[in-house]
């Protein structure tokens, strides 16, 4: 699989919400952004006012996953822009993936989980879904596309395990590592044209 030659996506995390500041797996749950977060998605904002400076804005797609969480880092980081908050498209591959019945428990115990269960019984956490929840895997093959098909630069707003999923294939890090990474709030990531499916991989920037 592999972003189009040519193409860069600006891809930003929600800000942080209520359930992100007590630690909790959020999921498919549409939790709104608190205070903070809506702080680090005007200072995404800016960042990306500098990153798009001399780019055609009108000849970019700025797409967010349907949960309000993300929705509303995108109107603030189109306003920051300068362009109206409301135009903009949401694609539902892009949302979260379902924790199922883990959605509101503790997240570094959800890790834990996933660890102790490759630990103790061999199995894969790529592939270990919560009762009535997705897998990563399942997100992969969910999400992944959406990069694929993208013919324009984009600007994308949606979620941590999604961006775990662009690191695993897109930098080459192992799924053990993305699960237990902490995705940030208060970057963006830079994806340009790389094949998706090879060890090659050109450039992942956190900036």
């Amino acid at each position: 699989m592999k972003i189009r030659d040519g193409i860069t996506i600006y891809f930003v995390r929600h800000g942080q919400t209520q359930w992100n500041a007590k630690g909790l797996a959020q999921g498919s749950s549409d939790i709104e952004l608190n205070n903070l977060g809506r702080e680090q998605a005007l200072a995404n904002g800016e960042r990306l006012a500098s990153l798009l400076r001399d780019k055609p804005l009108d000849q970019m797609a700025f797409v967010s996953s349907p949960l309000k969480r993300a929705k509303a880092t995108m109107e603030i980081l189109r306003s920051s822009l300068g362009l109206p908050a409301a135009g903009y498209a949401t694609d539902p591959r892009l949302k979260e993936m379902g924790f199922g019945v883990s959605e509101g428990t503790s997240w570094p115990a959800y890790v834990k989980r996933l660890i102790d269960a490759e630990r103790e019984h061999g199995a894969d956490p790529w592939i270990f879904a919560a009762e009535g929840g997705e897998s990563y895997a399942a997100l992969a093959r969910r999400a992944l596309p959406f990069f694929h098909e993208a013919t324009r630069d984009t600007v994308v707003a949606c979620h941590g395990g999604v961006s775990r999923c662009v690191l695993v294939a897109m930098a080459g890090m192992k799924p053990s590592e993305a699960i237990g990474m902490l995705i940030p709030q208060d970057r963006i990531m830079v994806l340009r044209g790389v094949d998706l499916s090879v060890e090659e991989h050109e450039v992942v920037v956190l900036i």
